[in-house]
């Protein structure tokens, strides 16, 4: 029961750290695109805010595991983190962090990991980007229905902060429009946000253990940038699989014609299956040779596990036009392994 218990607790900590680099990264992207300083910031410092929160809360947790061996518990609707804001002062938070780092012979010891804390112990815009954040989180969220509702509004306007955030970036040129100045503050100032998360996910590789380097996940893509990647958010574009670009075989092609002639095959036909889910009435599934599979539908070739289709470069039968919606076909693979004698040995 209790091994459950940790594991449900582990999945979840996942899930917030997962949720924790989108957020990140998302804000980043929004505030890259938008390329002008004066811009309304309400969803990207929503963002930033709830994503740093996320993974200070986690990484805090995940050091009260790596003292006790468990995850910390409280009672009835206390929260854990009250004593930091209830929650919601990112600054204390990171601050307890880097507390924590000074009892960690790991980190100390680290002289790449030492410099990461000094810039998130001392780094002027950085540190002002955390505090921007903060208020953000703590007060200045609904600021401008405050502004509505509330008589002679006098709170810190987090919006304009993180204005003068942006325009601390900002160098003058003869040489560059008002655009290009603009989009250059914003792609230094997301270098800024990007070394502060890259330096927050050491802890996960240095700072807890074998543990820690079990969750660190996605903010790979910030511990691996270098400085002269910072902004350029590159660990952001979509990479295609190379999977995405395999073809089936074709019946006119030199391969089809040899796995024809050198494999053993089988014909499939619809009357013997209740549920044939394409759209032809015969295909055929083939035993290549080692633990490769693969299948014929309407004179094109496709694999039947993931291992052929690196093998061969082509694309599961799942991508075949012919296969009717939401149809599958487990049955395949299964009587392509009968031909193959030595299948129950492998």
């Amino acid at each position: 029961m209790i091994e459950q218990e940790e594991y449900t607790k582990e999945n979840a900590v996942r899930i917030e750290i997962d949720a924790s680099f989108h957020y990140i990264k998302s804000g980043l992207l929004i505030l890259k695109k938008e390329k002008n300083i004066n811009y309304n910031r309400h969803i990207t410092l929503q963002l930033l805010a709830s994503g740093f929160e996320r993974i200070l809360k986690i990484l805090l947790l995940l050091r009260h595991k790596h003292w006790n061996g468990t995850f910390p518990e409280t009672e009835g609707k206390k929260n854990y983190f009250s004593s930091f804001g209830n929650g919601h002062a990112i600054e204390e938070l990171l601050e307890a962090l880097v507390k924590y780092s000074n009892k960690q012979e790991s980190m100390q010891q680290n002289q790449m990991v030492v410099e990461g804390l000094l810039f998130l112990e001392s780094d002027k815009q950085f540190r002002e980007f955390i505090s921007i954040i903060t208020e953000f989180a703590k007060y200045g969220r609904y600021y401008y229905v405050d502004t509505v509702v509330k008589a002679d509004h006098q709170g810190v306007n987090p919006f304009e902060k993180f204005e003068d955030f942006l325009d601390s970036f900002y160098n003058e040129s003869e040489q560059r429009t008002y655009l290009e100045e603009d989009e250059l503050a914003i792609t230094k100032a997301i270098g800024c946000i990007e070394k502060g998360a890259a330096e927050i996910a050491r802890f996960f590789t240095h700072g807890l253990g074998e543990m820690g380097k079990t969750f660190y996940s996605d903010f790979a893509g910030y511990l691996l940038l270098k400085d002269e990647n910072l902004g350029k958010m590159e660990y952001a574009e979509k990479k295609v699989s190379i999977s995405e670009t395999y073809q089936p075989l074709d019946s006119r092609s030199a391969r089809f014609l040899a796995v024809k002639l050198t494999s053993k095959s089988n014909s499939l036909v619809e009357e013997n299956y209740p549920s044939w889910p394409f759209k032809v009435k015969k295909v055929k599934v083939y035993f290549v040779g080692g633990i490769n599979y693969l299948v014929e539908i309407d004179r094109k070739m496709f694999a039947l596990t993931g291992r052929t289709g690196h093998n061969y470069k082509v694309p599961v039968y799942l991508k075949s036009d012919k296969l009717k919606p939401k149809g599958y076909a487990n049955f395949l693979l299964e009587e392509a392994q009968k031909l193959n004698k030595n299948h129950k040995n492998q």
